[in-house]
């Protein structure tokens, strides 16, 4: 009986995984433009429908998943330039802005696609039997793909110059404008980065689930628990919830019931808000 743990565990982190990808990218966000995104759940549902759209134009499968993150985050750019960007300094203002952004986001994938039900083609078809481990292979290709994108991400931050601007405008702006750093395009490059993140998540994670109109509202809140959890503007400790988030959702499923395991991840973050305000390993 032990390879039954052993699934629970791989399927824990595949899920955490994905949504620590996620929440990376709202972290990163919050981290550097210093907004709550409240649209965070409609770019996913953009990623998610774009994926499905370039599919059914008979692109192949891993080029339509590319060009809906690549696209994710365009249009990312675009909305902070046009929307965002006017009222950065309004935090409530922005709140709001981007709250009926996900609510726009949604209506026009109601009316564009209609309301029923889509499938999302996986990358790899399949499942993988051993050890006593069955598991479909986009799961773990899907957590294979997360890790690497944030393997990717933490060296693009760490030894590129433009993440090394991006490390100064989230230490202190001003000293970042003083030493020549565009900080408004910091601003709005970061904001595409984050938005692209989401996207990513969302072309991995949907083929594991369905897409409907309204599919963006769960995994936004679970992003803004994981990230609140994590440390406000902790990249780390986005990733780190993300797990534990999927782990305890995982195993509570598995032990108790599977209308469980979410309501147990949640209380997981609760209490870490709780004991520790700042986040797990917020500053």
């Amino acid at each position: 009986m032990v390879e039954v743990p052993i699934q629970v565990i791989l399927n824990g982190l595949t899920i955490g995984a994905i949504y620590g990808l996620m929440a990376i990218g709202l972290s990163l966000i919050f981290s550097v433009v210093g907004i709550a995104n409240s649209a965070h759940g409609g770019f996913y549902l953009l990623g998610a429908y774009l994926g499905y759209f370039f599919q059914i134009l008979g692109l192949s499968v891993p080029l339509a998943m590319i060009l809906a993150i690549i696209l994710v985050g365009a249009i990312g750019i675009v909305v902070y330039r046009l929307t965002i960007h006017p009222i950065l300094n309004l935090h409530a203002n922005v709140l709001i802005l981007t709250f009926l952004l996900a609510i726009l986001f949604e209506q026009i994938i109601r009316i564009t696609f209609g309301p029923d039900y889509k499938n999302l083609q996986p990358l790899v078809t399949g499942v993988f039997e051993g050890a006593g481990i069955v598991m479909s292979n986009q799961r773990i290709t899907a957590s294979i793909l997360s890790v690497i994108l944030v393997a990717l991400l933490s060296l693009f931050v760490k030894r590129s110059r433009l993440g090394k601007a991006i490390r100064m405008t989230t230490q202190d702006s001003e000293a970042a404008q003083l030493l020549g750093i565009d900080v408004s395009l910091i601003y709005v490059l970061t904001f595409g980065l984050g938005t692209a993140l989401t996207g990513a998540s969302a072309v991995l994670a949907a083929p594991l689930f369905t897409l409907y109109p309204a599919m963006g509202w769960l995994p936004f809140i679970l992003s803004f628990f994981i990230t609140i959890s994590g440390g406000l503007g902790s990249v780390a400790g986005a990733l780190v919830m993300g797990v534990i988030f999927g782990l305890t959702d995982a195993f509570v499923s598995y032990y108790i019931a599977p209308t469980w395991g979410l309501i147990a991840a949640f209380l997981v973050t609760l209490i870490i808000i709780i004991v520790k305000p700042q986040g797990l390993l917020g500053r």
